[in-house]
């Protein structure tokens, strides 16, 4: 390896050492996080590799470990010095609550002056050691010379559990929260030497925690995570790097990155909600074709509420399955309900055949069901156990009629929605595998508070979708359009009267809209009219009156035209949400 750690020779990367994005994903995955945390831009941009551990450190941190495990309630203070110390750096810029409670060096002198009154529950919070500012002298410390506060829980206390005897439910975590919010202080460290909690709480944002655990740092096989702790939390970290390049500058900028998967994520899973009730509405009318009820006593409101109730369900599993709150690693659970398994299989066999060839299969929707009763009612079998968990979202009398056919195609494009977010714009634009481990609870209420923005209906003539700005396009009737087009003398001023009467919808400028409304060539019309009939069930005179229209049409998460027949079901912009004024609850409030 070379001197700066980075594995390379002559700028060929060395055979058997991870590149900089697989050391990441590597660390990534061995860290519990909850809330917006580092994203894998900018922590390659930050770090192309990890920092390096020298020789004789990572020698000292084996000794130390070895020592520590030895006997970890009496070896604690030793260890927990030890990494603030030698292996973080920290040295002279450490100052302890109390001095004899480090051996490794720091400043003495107390820590009452960051202590944080919390008069409702009888106590305070009171930090057991702070990274201070270099060359802070001892009667000039104050909050902003603050970088990071520290907690040292007893042995054995992980800082994610509650603090055993005390009537408060606020875990060491979230009284770090607390007290870096009443101090202004961004960062805190919260540990009992096992388990290493980075807590970051900026003002006005939701709160991130990322646990380390400490018990396999000696082995090579987890040395990425020793390499990655210290490379976020050494003393340059703090004031050795341009400001841009601090750590909360880095998570700020993520946290930019966050938000931007959080609009994307919403926009999906709203269309994919959009293409479920439009399956819904297929499976109805293939029921009512053969003499069967159908959806004909359901409200099209309450097929849409169950549509959202199926969506997040699915982003509750896949939650669930990701934080282990779910036994995602027993052998009959990823064969046979795993939520998040069922799409790599559907992937494969749309590689093996076709995206089409799932359109005549039912077999993944009746799994997604039998994963809900199985959540709800519990599973007892010697291979498999799980709890009832109850629950309204997924009780199955809420919805009784959903057990439809609904096509595997669909469900494929369900678990897209909510697994794959495409973020970026043009040339920019990407697909990224979305971690639950890393989606807060904040995320999640976020997107249920874009569904409630939209309400089901169903169709009196014919209605297509418009192109538009995402969450805002319209859903207008073919024959508005084709009355509009008959009022127009050509093809410009039909763009210009439809960029005026949907510009708030964002559809476009009139020289724009032109452009998509012009005649296609002879093998693009071929393919428009494909598309056309395959969406109206292979009504040929229908497909012709829509052909003028199908540039501005937009698709579906299938990449077809989003076309809804005379009674079908579909999904459009209600005035529900802003008339009744709900909205879901902040985790602040909370």
């Amino acid at each position: 390896m070379t001197g700066d750690g980075r594995g390379y020779r002559g700028g060929r990367r060395r055979p058997g050492v991870p590149d900089g994005a697989a050391q990441h994903r590597e660390w990534l995955g061995l860290v519990e996080v909850t809330g917006p945390f580092l994203s894998l831009p900018v922590l390659r941009a930050a770090w192309p590799t990890l920092d390096p551990l020298d020789s004789d450190l990572r020698d000292r941190l084996r000794r130390a470990h070895a020592a520590w495990l030895d006997g970890p309630a009496a070896g604690q203070p030793d260890w927990v010095a030890f990494v603030l110390t030698d292996l973080l750096g920290w040295d002279d810029a450490l100052r302890w609550a109390d001095p004899r409670a480090g051996t490794g060096g720091g400043l003495g002198g107390g820590l009452d002056f960051l202590a944080v009154p919390v008069p409702e529950h009888d106590t305070a919070i009171v930090p057991s050691f702070a990274l201070l500012t270099p060359g802070t002298p001892d009667g000039e410390v104050k909050p902003d010379t603050v970088a990071c506060l520290g907690l040292v829980c007893p042995p054995g206390a992980a800082p994610t559990a509650r603090v055993s005897g005390s009537d408060w439910a606020a875990t060491p975590t979230d009284r770090m929260a607390h007290a870096l919010r009443a101090t202004g202080v961004e960062l805190g460290l919260v540990t009992d030497g096992r388990f290493w909690a980075l807590v970051w709480a900026p003002a006005g944002k939701s709160t991130t925690t990322a646990v380390f655990d400490a018990v396999g740092w000696a082995d090579a096989a987890e040395r990425h995570v020793v390499r990655a702790f210290v490379s976020l939390l050494a003393r340059r970290r703090f004031f050795g790097v341009p400001d841009e390049q601090r750590l909360t500058a880095l998570l700020r900028a993520s946290l930019d990155r966050q938000e931007d998967i959080t609009e994307a994520l919403g926009t999906q899973v709203r269309r994919a909600t959009e293409l479920l009730v439009a399956a819904l509405s297929r499976a109805d009318a293939r029921e009512r074709e053969r003499g069967g009820p159908g959806l004909s006593g359901v409200d099209a409101h309450d097929v849409y509420r169950g549509a959202v109730a199926v969506m997040m369900r699915v982003v509750f599993l896949l939650f669930a399955e990701e934080r282990g709150l779910l036994p995602a690693g027993n052998d009959l659970y990823a064969a046979a309900y795993s939520a998040g398994g069922l799409r790599d299989r559907l992937e494969r066999r749309a590689r093996e055949g076709s995206e089409h060839d799932l359109e005549h299969g039912y077999a993944a929707w009746h799994r997604l069901l039998a994963l809900f009763n199985a959540v709800y009612h519990g599973v007892d079998h010697p291979r498999l156990r799980l709890h009832a968990h109850d629950g309204s979202i997924f009780d199955p009398a809420e919805f009784g009629w959903l057990p439809l056919n609904v096509d595997d195609r669909t469900v494929l494009h369900m678990l897209r929605a909510v697994q794959v977010v495409q973020v970026g714009t043009g040339k920019n634009r990407e697909a990224r595998t979305l971690s639950f481990r890393s989606l807060d609870v904040d995320q999640i209420g976020y997107v249920y508070e874009g569904l409630l923005s939209f309400e089901g209906f169903r169709a009196d003539a014919v209605m297509v979708g418009l192109i538009g700005r995402d969450g805002a396009e319209d859903e207008v009737a073919l024959a508005d359009l084709e009355a509009l087009a008959a009022t127009t003398p050509d093809l410009p001023a039909l763009a210009a009267a439809l960029a005026d009467r949907h510009k708030d919808s964002g559809i476009g400028s009139p020289r724009a809209l032109a452009r998509r409304l012009a005649p296609p060539g002879d093998a693009d019309a071929v393919e428009t009219r494909r598309r056309l009939l395959a969406v109206t069930g292979g009504d040929y005179p229908l497909a012709e009156r829509l052909a003028p229209f199908a540039g501005i049409l937009r698709a579906d998460l299938r990449d077809l035209p989003v076309v809804i027949l005379p009674g079908a079901l579909y999904v459009t912009e209600s005035a529900l949400r802003r008339n009744t004024g709900t909205h879901y609850t902040p985790r602040e409030l909370a």
